[in-house]
C-alpha cells in the first residue's frame, strides 16, 4: 500500500513501485541526437518506444518491478553500438 504524507494541506500519495529511467545519445562529437527513435525493454519485459526529444533526452516513466533495462535505437547501426558498449561513458560535463 503506497504511504501518504500530508504538508500544507496537500496530500501526496508516494508509489514505491514508481521507477523512471532518462536517456540520452550524443555522436561522437558530444552532440545531442534529436529525434532518434528509441525502444525499450523494461524490467518486467514490457516494451515502449518513442523518439528523443530536441536534446537527445527521453524519459520514461513505469509501474513494478526495478531492474536493468535495455534501449535499443533501430535506426543507429548496431555494430558500432556494441563497440561502443564496450567502453564505458566520458562524465558529463559539470557534473
Amino acid at each position: 500500500m503506497a504511504a501518504l504524507r500530508r504538508a500544507r494541506g496537500v496530500t501526496v500519495q508516494l508509489c514505491p513501485d514508481h521507477h523512471w529511467i532518462e536517456i540520452e545519445l550524443v555522436n561522437d562529437d558530444g552532440e545531442p541526437v534529436p529525434g532518434e527513435a528509441y525502444e525499450l525493454v523494461l524490467p518486467n519485459g514490457q516494451r515502449q518506444a518513442g523518439a528523443l526529444d530536441d536534446n537527445g533526452w527521453a524519459r520514461a516513466d513505469f509501474q513494478g518491478e526495478s531492474g536493468d533495462c535495455e534501449i535499443r535505437f533501430p535506426n543507429v547501426y548496431s555494430k558500432e553500438l556494441k563497440e561502443a558498449a564496450g567502453s564505458p561513458l566520458p562524465p558529463r560535463e559539470g557534473a
